[in-house]
């Protein structure tokens, strides 16, 4: 028989800017816990990270890390476990300009969480594009997804004015034996800007997944858009999706 401890009384009130926008998109509500064991004197503790450090060191060990306020990473790392950080959809988590995330073999899902830069580009009286600071950008991806890695945006996840001068937001490669992918859900990237693919850069066995709750938007690329193998596969693994292939030919190659 369950006993009830306690009840509480929930409610989530969007904010007055949203108009009519919340359709099609979910909420989250996180309730942090801790939980001691009757015959135990030992906390279990949620693994909340408030330093740098700390952050890295979560990482590194994997699991659920509850990122609760704006911290950095500093170093790179290498995922050693299936990792998912939780956000706030409001503190931001930055990686620093030579530092990127790698994801091999192992999931990262991104659950509310904030990455944000200043924009990179703009436009000029006569409407050309400009590019702003590019000597201060970063030179690779935030995040690589490669030999059998997946990474999945969900939560309200938001990636903004992201700029790579030598790749994308997120690099996905697989391998002849394994695949590797990228989930895209209730998240939104804008105002990045790449080298090769704005938001992903798709190369051998790779798999991308854009669910009805994504929003790609306002992304640019450094390079003319040509019509190579991998923008084909693109095309053809979302033809029956004529919505898809719209937001990928506008978002993430043009």
């Amino acid at each position: 028989q369950k006993e009830t401890l306690k009840k509480i009384n929930v409610s989530i009130e969007l904010p007055l800017n949203t108009d009519n926008k919340f359709q099609n998109k979910s909420a989250s509500l996180l309730f942090k816990v801790e939980a001691v064991q009757g015959n135990a004197s030992g906390l279990y503790e949620a693994n909340i990270v408030t330093t740098n450090d700390e952050l890295k060191d979560a990482l590194l060990k994997g699991g659920i890390i509850y990122l609760d306020e704006s911290l950095t990473l500093e170093d790179n790392v290498v995922l050693q476990n299936d990792t998912e950080i939780i956000g706030n959809n409001d503190s931001v988590l930055t990686i620093n300009k030579d530092i990127s995330l790698t994801i091999k073999e192992k999931k990262l899902l991104l659950n509310g969480v904030v990455i944000k830069e200043e924009k990179s580009y703009g436009f000029d009286e006569n409407n050309e594009l400009f590019f702003d600071n590019l000597d201060n950008r970063r030179k690779g991806a935030l995040f690589n997804v490669t030999d059998g890695g997946e990474i999945e945006l969900d939560g309200g996840t938001v990636i903004e004015n992201i700029t790579s001068k030598g790749s994308s937001v997120i690099s996905v490669q697989g391998n002849d034996n394994v695949q590797s992918s990228v989930v895209i859900k209730n998240a939104i990237i804008s105002g990045c800007a790449g080298k090769s693919g704005t938001v992903i850069d798709a190369n051998n066995n790779a798999l991308i997944t854009i669910e009805e709750g994504a929003e790609i938007k306002d992304n640019i690329s450094m390079d003319v858009f040509k019509e190579t193998t991998v923008a084909k596969k693109v095309k053809e693994l979302f033809m029956s999706q004529e919505k898809t292939i719209k937001c990928y030919l506008n978002s993430i190659f043009d």
